[in-house]
């Protein structure tokens, strides 16, 4: 059978169809996407050699990982005047690290050859592009340059303040080390916090350890347009190639350390506080927005429960017509049982006649075949009272039976329409087929609407509205302050709570309807008739023998969906019941003739059809630390030199 779909419903379409059609682009750009090229660069180790002349020899291994093909990649080596000083990077060799350690050194060339590198001076950096063909695959390359006079040597402190991560890379540099080896003098050695301080700038999730002599800055990423920079004061006689300055640095280094390292601590307990408070009110919402629902809807039955408890109901429990009794049950929506119902009800009024007929063959070697047919009845169709047999008669009747083909109006008013004449009239007239159609079943929604049903008072939905909103929120919030902070993967599962909690509220809301205690007691009844329509001949109780009742129950049971099962059982039970004259204009319906099948199977098969493709032809056509002594690193400095290089593939 065809399911009901309302007019007014169909202004989701166009939005589902979007949303088909924006699928369906991706797929087909899927093929384009794979081709895109791409890399990261998963790895960068980085060490670093200070001379007693403030030389800085640098050894870099840059790990890439690439998806698709590239050329090469380049580095661009900060070069500029720092502290009166001009610092030019010297490459000294450059090649590719093989999986087993050895270097295979590139040559200095221009040509674009594999295995050469050229050298391109700037003005605020040099480019050093190194050619190496590489194809979906992970690549280590390694670039060996010396940063002279960069070590600057004050009065009271030697110090060493350079970006080792620049602030100018395509793509994110991950799991970063760098580590600096000291000029110490032989005899004396690193003390942390004693005679060598070190601060590490950038992003606050980076660390700065001591390890023996060496100083070891590690961050997990360094995004494109951020840096990493190292800060290192040590005793000044380690440079001792350098003539030291009349300026004293240590105290206004010191100053700013501790300044920015309180500004950094500020924000990381900023940042624990509105994690752990993300957290908290991610699982309040979302343990708010699962209890929330099953308290409005354990309120919800407690205030709908009918007074009616008993498991079977032997007769329609109400003089309405049986097509509003099956929408009462739909939640006040029209079924497409309810339109055969309809028509059987019709037919049992006599405003209906069911013939069989023959239809003539096509071509030569065409066949003729039978086809049942619908004729109205004029003299008894003027006697319909009931709003939705009237609205029946006008949509079979006065809108759909013109529209086929040929058609021309009987001057005995005994307008006919055959089965098969339903899919053609809806192929070719989808909109005014729907517009017939939802003209009855209006009169069946209007009539539940009349008899109050459905009130307007409150379920207990708004609750479940305000959770939805609710946890939308805290699974957004939620979701962006643990990205945001890098949270562990088990941190996210406690976005599964507001995650149920909505979706208990949608189901919950689907449940809560504003139905009257008579609509309460209908419903309890109709549903214990369904189950004695059912079990009717294995309850070891007398079958009812009342024709009349049978006309009654028949229609009823195409409504709630079980009329096949009755006609099986009462073959079995009492069959006197089929073969009486009263309860023929009912059971008619469901007598198939040879192998047509029952006309009431074969209308609701024709009508559901028919139903189907004129809706989807409308909706297609409508669719348009401050001590130095190692910790964490601080969100001040930028001072050192280095910035504006970086690099990247090519």
């Amino acid at each position: 059978m065809v399911e009901h779909v309302r007019r007014r419903r169909l202004g989701a379409l166009p939005l589902l169809l979007a949303v088909v059609a924006v699928t369906l682009v991706a797929w087909l750009a899927a093929p384009v996407s794979a081709l895109a090229k791409s890399y990261e660069i998963p790895h960068v180790d980085i060490d670093a050699t200070l001379q007693p002349d403030g030389t800085l020899v640098v050894t870099e291994d840059r790990t890439f990982s690439f998806d698709g093909s590239f050329n090469g990649v380049y580095w661009r080596l900060p070069a500029g005047d720092y502290e009166g000083r001009s610092v030019d990077p010297q490459v000294e060799s450059v090649g590719v690290v093989s999986p087993s350690g050895q270097l295979q050194s590139f040559s200095e060339g221009y040509s674009g050859a594999t295995g050469t590198y050229e050298l391109d001076p700037e003005g605020t950096y040099t480019e050093v592009k190194l050619y190496n063909p590489a194809d979906d695959e992970d690549v280590t390359y390694r670039i060996v340059y010396r940063l002279p006079g960069l070590a600057s040597a004050w009065a009271d402190t030697g110090e060493l303040y350079w970006k080792f991560v620049s602030d100018g890379w395509d793509e994110t540099s991950q799991d970063v080390t760098c580590t600096v080896h000291l000029p110490v003098p032989a005899g004396q050695s690193v003390e942390p916090e004693g005679n060598v301080r070190a601060w590490g700038h950038g992003t606050l999730d980076g660390s700065v350890s001591f390890g023996g002599d060496d100083v070891v800055f590690s961050v997990p990423a360094v995004g494109g347009d951020d840096f990493a920079e190292a800060r290192i004061t040590f005793p000044v006689s380690w440079l001792s190639s350098v003539t030291p300055s009349s300026t004293p640095r240590m105290d206004s280094i010191l100053s700013e350390e501790q300044r920015w390292a309180d500004e950094a601590n500020r924000r990381r307990e900023m940042a624990r506080v509105v994690y752990g408070g993300t957290g908290v009110a991610v699982v309040t919402a979302g343990a708010a927005s699962v209890a929330v629902p099953l308290w409005v809807l354990s309120r919800y039955r407690k205030r709908h429960r009918p007074v009616f408890q008993d498991e079977y109901f032997r007769d329609v429990p109400s003089d309405d017509h049986p097509a509003v009794l099956g929408a009462l049950l739909n939640d006040g929506d029209a079924t497409s049982e309810g339109f055969t119902a309809t028509l059987m009800h019709a037919s049992d009024a006599g405003a209906v006649d069911l013939n069989l007929v023959e239809v003539p063959k096509k071509g030569i070697l065409g066949r003729p075949r039978e086809d049942y047919q619908l004729v109205k009845n004029p003299r008894r169709a003027d006697d319909l009272s009931d709003p939705v047999d009237r609205a029946f008669m006008t949509c079979i009747f006065d809108d759909v039976a013109p529209l086929v083909k040929g058609y021309e109006p009987p001057a005995d008013g005994r307008v006919a329409l055959d089965f098969s004449r339903l899919k053609k009239v809806a192929k070719k007239h989808p909109e005014e087929f729907v517009e017939a159609y939802e003209g009855w079943s209006s009169a069946v929604e209007g009539a539940c609407t009349a008899r109050g049903f459905l009130t307007g008072e409150s379920t207990g939905a708004g609750f479940c509205v305000l959770c939805i909103v609710l946890s939308g929120i805290a699974l957004v919030l939620g979701f962006v302050a643990l990205l945001a902070f890098e949270a562990p993967l088990p941190a996210f599962l406690t976005l599964l709570l507001p995650v149920a909690g909505i979706v208990a509220s949608l189901v919950v809301v689907g449940r809560l309807k504003a139905y009257s205690a008579e609509a309460v007691e209908l419903r309890a009844k109709l549903e214990a008739l369904r189950r004695w329509l059912k079990d009717f001949t294995r309850l070891e109780e007398a079958v009812p023998t009342d024709v009349v009742l049978w006309n009654r129950l028949l229609v009823m049971a195409v409504v709630l969906g079980v009329a096949d099962e009755v006609i099986e059982q009462l073959r079995v039970a009492v069959p006197e019941i089929l073969d009486d004259p009263g309860f023929m204009p009912t059971y008619i319906w469901w007598s198939a003739h040879g192998s047509m099948g029952s006309p009431a199977s074969v209308f609701g098969d024709a009508a559901a059809s028919s139903y189907q493709a004129s809706t989807a032809a409308v909706a297609a056509s409508s669719t348009s630390s401050g001590g130095g002594g190692g910790g964490g690193f601080s969100g001040g400095g930028g001072g050192g030199f280095g910035g504006g290089g970086g690099g990247g593939a090519f």
